[in-house]
């Protein structure tokens, strides 16, 4: 059995799967060379340089609109590969997009290789939800008067063996919620922001892109505790003030610094160059303090909710490594599996072994690495470089080349799943020098 999984989005991917085998995984952006983009068509092609035919393919988002062909009015995806397969094999088609944590769950709770687990689940939004204006939950509390999509912001979910998806806990965001509700048993419609929201206002405060909240981690320990900062976390690490986050749907979300005299002034004063005011250090260190706390406090939860010891973390906000290290120092006692694959780029990773699941009734085997891009052998760049003054070197080498301020790169076997550079495709610099990114940057475009 072939199974095809896209991810649509900024982190749009793609997985291939034959009989439970992840066979082939790579975002879009790397095939593309165009930063986070959109709509995985390169990588539905490149799957069939792996396979002559598939039988499934899962397209996974968060809204359920699929965009269509000209003419046809078919998904351009199921276009797509009519067009390539040219009436050679008949698939099925499955729509995935009211799921978003659950199929990060998928990725995470599959790849744990947990018989059973609590999956702890934060992001920046999730699936974009209509509440049911027919159900008593909805009627009896002020989430009557919501008519626009909710967001989800953090779940947890209770995995059993059986592969069923039990949510226990759910927190979710809308524009026109009003205070906090408390509907039904562990789902939540509030106006506070979630812990990635948050993590999001304050990256973009500093100057980044909101999707880019890695080079606010970064920028974190240069930070330190300042009591004249307002608190972004009630006392009890869980809820978000509203009143110093103002999130902003379904992307991003904005910090109130207009409020306070000490973060406007400072912003006023801010001139933008790449440099970064001690307030805004500050800012950092408090935002990656405060929502790891609230993380914390989930998987305490998660814990004490299904009993589970095996907790595993996924979503946005389970890049995080700092936070990642904070858990397993928290809490000792507990089997703690962080996604390596948690951005939304996994979750076709997710589709594909949930339906796998679904289909088989058994688990597909645990991954053990994610090296799953093309691999490239040598005589398609020898000729590239026959003409450059190569020779062999040895480790002592390349680590003096870095201590001496040059750029090393790596290349070889297959590329690598994820937001990060592992190994495969890498690109290494001395991280003292202050200006290296521009250094690095240069190499890179």
């Amino acid at each position: 059995m072939i199974i095809v999984s896209i991810a649509r989005g900024h982190n749009s991917s793609t997985t291939l799967m034959v009989d439970g085998e992840i066979i082939f995984y790579l975002e879009e952006e790397r095939l593309t060379r165009s930063k986070y983009d959109g709509a995985p068509l390169a990588g539905l092609i490149k799957v069939f340089d792996y396979v002559d035919y598939i039988d499934h393919l899962v397209v996974c988002h968060t809204a359920p609109d699929n965009p269509i062909l000209d003419w046809t009015g078919e998904c351009v995806y199921d276009g797509l590969i009519r067009k390539l397969a040219r009436g050679r094999f008949d698939y099925q088609t499955h729509n995935v997009a009211l799921m978003h944590h659950e199929l990060h769950a998928a990725c995470g709770y599959f790849n744990s290789g947990f018989d059973t687990a609590a999956c702890v689940i934060a992001d920046g939004a999730g699936s974009f939800l209509s509440l049911n204006q027919e159900a008593d939950w909805v009627k009896n509390t002020l989430c009557k008067f919501i008519e626009k999509p909710v967001f989800e912001f953090e779940t947890i979910f209770h995995v059993s063996d059986a592969g069923d998806f039990d949510t226990v806990y759910k927190h979710l965001g809308s524009s026109e919620a009003i205070g906090f509700n408390n509907p039904s048993p562990g789902f939540y419609v509030t106006e506070h922001p979630g812990f990635t929201k948050t993590y999001e206002a304050i990256t973009q405060f500093c100057g980044f892109p909101a999707i880019e909240a890695g080079k606010l981690m970064g920028l974190a320990p240069y930070g330190k505790p300042n009591k004249d900062l307002p608190r972004f976390i009630d006392d009890n690490n869980h809820w978000i003030d509203r009143q110093v986050i103002l999130p902003t749907y379904p992307n991003a979300a904005q910090l109130n610094f207009q409020k306070y005299d000490i973060i406007r002034e400072d912003f006023d004063e801010w001139t933008g160059d790449g440099s970064y005011t001690d307030i805004q250090k500050d800012l950092a260190y408090a935002v990656q303090e405060q929502t790891s706390e609230g993380m914390c406090t989930l998987i305490q939860k998660a814990h004490e909710k299904t009993g589970e010891t095996n907790i595993v973390i996924c979503g946005g906000y389970g890049l995080n490594c700092v936070a990642n290290y904070k858990y397993a120092k928290r809490f000792p006692d507990l089997n703690i599996y962080c996604e390596p694959v948690s951005h939304d780029g996994g979750t076709s990773i997710g589709g594909a072994k949930k339906l796998y699941y679904e289909l088989e009734k058994k688990h597909p085997p645990k991954q053990s690495l994610i090296y799953y891009g093309p691999q490239y052998n040598p005589s398609s760049y020898e000729d590239t470089i026959k003409d450059l003054d190569t020779t062999d070197t040895s480790y002592d080498d390349i680590a003096k080349l870095i201590r001496d301020g040059n750029i090393v790169t790596i290349f070889q076997g297959r590329s690598e799943g994820g937001p990060r550079a592992l190994g495969n495709r890498s690109i290494l610099f001395d991280p003292t020098i202050k200006n290296g990114k521009d250094l690095v940057n240069e190499v890179k475009h």
